[in-house]
């Protein structure tokens, strides 16, 4: 399955620790898993379109990181499920 990643910012550390976390339950990049990800760099007037990219790529989830994108992503979809990951952050 491929998973979306939208996040109104860059958090690239954050989602790295997402990926290690999935490969540490056995799904591994390029085998098990594909990622797609949409990040809005601060430009939140961006996020529709970065959620409606990923809803045209029949992602099979979409992970949000934060509020804004969570809401981006609701917008543009009913049918994928939608996971908040909320940063708990990173040592």
């Amino acid at each position: 399955p491929v998973i979306g990643l939208l996040d109104a910012g860059e958090r690239l550390e954050w989602w790295a620790a997402f990926k290690q976390q999935l490969r540490e339950l056995g799904y591994v990049e390029g085998k098990q898993v594909a990622f797609e990800a949409r990040f809005a760099r601060g430009k939140f007037d961006q996020l529709p379109a970065l959620a409606q990219d990923l809803v045209r790529l029949r992602v099979a989830a979409i992970v949000t990181g934060g509020r804004v994108a969570t809401q981006a992503a609701m917008r543009a979809t009913t049918t994928i499920p939608i996971v908040t990951a909320i940063p708990c952050g990173i040592r």
